[in-house]
């Protein structure tokens, strides 16, 4: 779970100029993995954390995980 989180925190933070959108983040996590949504609660909490790594990083930083993750 956490993979496929932080693989959308970082898009969108790359797409949104830093600034994550969690349902947005939510959204395209349960379309991938639709299995997630038996705990949502859990999930909106995994992806809060996410969002605050995430923000700790610069463009280039971004796009350097981002590659790790989805290549």
């Amino acid at each position: 779970m956490d993979i496929t989180i932080r693989k959308h925190v970082l898009n969108n933070a790359l797409r949104f100029g830093g600034k994550v959108r969690p349902d947005v983040v939510l959204g395209a996590a349960l379309k991938e993995r639709p299995e997630l949504k038996t705990d949502i609660p859990k999930l909106r909490k995994t992806i809060e954390e996410a969002i605050i790594k995430a923000t700790k990083l610069s463009a280039p930083e971004i796009k350097k995980e981002l590659e790790k993750l989805a290549p």
